[in-house]
């Protein structure tokens, strides 16, 4: 009778070898923290990759990290922004830009009486503090709602930058004041100190 012939065993140190390899480049395999690669053995000795759901667990794991740290960096801005001081530097940079820009817009939908670039950032320029010299002014009804908003702005503006100094002198004053009572309260106990020093040396 013929001999069965048995299946041919794969060598092991070959096998081995490739294991080690792709277990290295395996463990390479990771971009910005997901993991997109790594490889593992089945019983069966073939090779396979992770399933798409785990890549979308781990895509939505670094998804979320990145928008918790959104989420600090503007809670951060925010706090900065409602202190008097922080308001103050955001409603200069907002009014800035709005006479900017509606000293531009002017010349588009007013441009018989502001016929230049000049002439209409001079009139946003002095519109925003409500000073108004009267030398140019709107007559279209585009042109004078652009002059209501400057003008309430040049008004929201100037309570902001006077509520951001009063605040700084009245926090320099308690400053000052929390100051005083701490260096009376050490004046005091340094009294009290000198006191029982002298009670215990007349005592010994």
């Amino acid at each position: 009778m013929p001999r069965a012939r048995l299946p041919r065993q794969r060598p092991a140190a070959p096998f081995a070898s490739e294991a080690a390899t792709r277990f290295a480049v395996a463990q390479s395999w990771e971009v910005e923290g997901v993991h997109v690669g790594r490889e593992t053995q089945s019983c069966s000795g073939r090779w396979t990759s992770p399933t798409a759901g785990q890549a979308r667990a781990s895509a939505k794991r670094t998804a979320m990290q990145e928008e918790s740290r959104l989420e600090r960096r503007l809670d951060r801005a925010v706090d900065r922004a409602t202190t008097p001081r922080g308001a103050a530097v955001v409603i200069a940079g907002v009014s800035t830009v709005m006479t900017v820009a509606a000293g531009l817009l002017m010349t588009v939908v007013d441009h018989e009486h502001f016929p230049s670039i000049g002439s209409g950032l001079w009139w946003a320029v002095q519109t925003t503090p409500t000073v108004g010299y009267g030398d140019h002014v709107p007559t279209t009804v585009a042109g004078r709602l652009i002059a209501s908003l400057v003008m309430l702005l040049g008004i929201g503006f100037l309570t902001v930058i006077t509520a951001a100094i009063t605040s700084t002198f009245v926090a320099r004053s308690r400053r000052e004041v929390a100051a005083a009572a701490t260096v009376e309260q050490f004046r005091q106990i340094d009294e009290r100190l000198e006191r029982i020093e002298a009670a215990l040396t007349n005592s010994s």
